[in-house]
């Protein structure tokens, strides 16, 4: 009989520290600061930083819910394991986001032409795989990716779960407010039709 190692049960602190790594990695590229040339350059890093830090944060969440740590890389899965109290304050804590940047996610919608799903459902239906796209030039270009908001509607949805974790967050990104410039890293496929 072979005798297998149980894996010892998943610590969801960790997870949510190692969730702000990633998401600070994806803030700092897509910052303020840089010309658009280089945002432009580095949008696919900083989609796979968002959405590795959205996938760690929700297998925290998932953690705290149930206790296994799923394997899947599917956000969408991920979101649709957690309970529907959790699934509710994170959709609201994505809509209070949104609605600080309404003004910019209209203004991308007419300068591209593509829509962009303002419901967290429906950017998770069209992003679910994105981690796994994005990371490959040859699979990067059917990607779409309209879910830079969601680490930090998943992080604001962790800390009302678990105030005390407070001192464990390493960095504050503020709420959009009307007047807001950084739209994050957005990825959408060219209509190549015309």
């Amino acid at each position: 009989m072979i005798k297998r190692s149980r894996t010892p049960p998943a610590d969801p602190l960790t997870y949510f520290i190692h969730g702000q790594r990633f998401y600070a990695c994806d803030c700092a590229l897509m910052h303020e600061g840089f010309d658009q040339e280089v945002k432009d350059f580095t949008v696919y890093g900083a989609a796979v930083m968002s959405a590795l830090a959205s996938e760690l944060f929700l297998k925290c969440l998932g953690v705290i819910e149930s206790g296994p740590v799923s394997r899947t890389h599917n956000l969408n899965t991920l979101f649709k394991n957690l309970s529907p109290k959790t699934r509710t304050l994170i959709e609201r804590r994505w809509d209070e986001i949104l609605a600080g940047k309404k003004h910019l996610i209209d203004e991308l919608e007419q300068e591209t032409g593509t829509p962009i799903p303002r419901r967290l459902t429906d950017a998770l239906h069209v992003g679910a795989n994105s981690f796994e796209s994005l990371r490959y030039p040859e699979l990067s270009p059917q990607a779409n990716f309209f879910l830079t908001d969601l680490p930090h509607a998943l992080l604001l949805a962790i800390l009302e779960l678990k105030p005390e974790w407070q001192r464990e967050l390493a960095f504050h990104v503020p709420m959009p407010a009307p007047d807001s410039k950084w739209t994050g890293a957005i990825i959408r496929v060219p209509d190549n039709s015309a």
